[in-house]
């Protein structure tokens, strides 16, 4: 939850800096392909995938993330003192890595973390896709929040170009770089939950069932910010029938595949955790906890005609003491728009279409 408050540098409320000091460590031509997204080892947190960078091509295990929009990596130009366990890129090894004089990034936060550093461009490699001259984001320092994970090795971000933040001049994505060469201009999200799943370009697979419903995307956005028109808490109230206990709240939300939680308006995160006995807000850890004996009811979102669910089990975060979880389902805060994470997202297939600037929405078969 810190974590998200950081991402979009929103100001952490006295809860939360509370929180942080108790809690430190919590086609023919064009083509279609598919690169594995893998999360921790019974974690679901986050998915990295591997990505080539340079000639001869390193292997950096990136977090794909549709929440933002540079490319950063941890590298030999990185503050020694901040690197533990990380992958680093080292530029000076890359025949075709060009420093960019004069220009820089830098990703801050409400709380003063983030990444900052130099930009170079270099050959990128994703599932067979090159962007020859990618600008690639080396960091000289990174807070404390990335350096205490040594499974993502940087950021790619798949979010809009506009929202890229080297300067003098804001840099094309990954995606924009190489969309000429898919077969359709956009990418796909098959997260699983607790396994592999898979990030699509170029082509819509076929791991969904039902219908694609489509919500368009805001352009003015530099995010993939869509409307949800409401939800259900628990299953339908009258059996065959998929509307039944369905309340109409429409309210903005973007498609994020860089943060965990879903995070959701006051009311709707009191509708579903008023149904559970024994749920409460804890000001220590800053977030709804509940019993973990409970089993937890199936959470359903909106969007147009589309229903989809998010099992019950995927809203149960883990334990914080052995007695008591965390809830995946938590307030959105002061963001001015609610955020579906990872929690939400790997119990559907996504598209993310740039072509159309729409998002696709379809069901799936779930792991048990």
């Amino acid at each position: 939850m810190i974590d998200v408050y950081k991402k979009y540098g929103v100001e952490l409320t006295p809860q939360l800096k509370k929180a942080v000091q108790i809690n430190k460590h919590f086609a023919a031509s064009r083509k279609r392909q598919t690169v594995e997204a893998i999360p921790p080892q019974g974690l679901d947190y986050e998915f990295v995938s591997p990505v080539q960078i340079g000639t001869p091509p390193q292997t950096m295990y990136l977090n794909f993330d549709s929440g933002s929009s540079d490319l950063w990596v941890f590298s030999t130009d990185t503050n020694t003192s901040e690197v533990a366990g990380q992958g680093i890129y080292n530029p000076t090894t890359s025949t075709t890595a060009q420093l960019q004089a004069g220009y820089t990034f830098s990703i801050g936060y409400g709380d003063g973390s983030g990444a900052a550093g130099l930009v170079y461009r270099d050959r990128v490699e994703v599932a067979g896709f090159v962007a020859s001259g990618q600008a690639v984001e080396s960091a000289t320092m990174v807070s404390t929040q990335f350096t205490e994970d040594p499974y993502s090795w940087g950021l790619l971000g798949l979010g809009m170009s506009s929202g890229n933040t080297v300067e003098p001049v804001k840099q094309l994505t990954f995606v924009d770089n190489i969309k000429s060469s898919l077969a359709q201009p956009l990418f796909t999200a098959d997260l699983i939950s607790g396994k592999p799943g898979t990030y699509g370009f170029g082509f819509i697979g076929t791991s969904y069932s039902g219908n694609i419903q489509y919500a368009p995307i805001d352009r003015t956005s530099t995010y993939w910010l869509f409307a949800i028109t409401g939800y259900r808490v628990g299953p339908a109230t009258i059996p065959g029938n998929p509307n039944s206990g369905y309340v109409t709240s429409p309210f903005k939300a973007i498609a994020d595949t860089g943060t965990t939680l879903l995070l959701l308006p006051q009311e709707i995160v009191d509708a579903y955790w008023n149904t559970i006995p024994g749920s409460y807000y804890d000001q220590t850890w800053a977030a709804i906890l509940f019993p973990c004996s409970t089993t937890l009811p199936d959470f359903t979102l909106g969007v147009g005609l589309y229903k989809g669910v998010v099992p019950g089990r995927y809203l149960n975060y883990g334990s914080v003491d052995g007695t008591l979880c965390y809830g995946g389902l938590q307030v959105q805060g002061n963001f001015g728009f609610a955020i579906v994470g990872i929690i939400a997202l790997k119990a559907q297939y996504v598209i993310f279409d740039l072509g159309n600037m729409k998002l696709g929405l379809a069901n799936k078969p779930l792991q048990t």
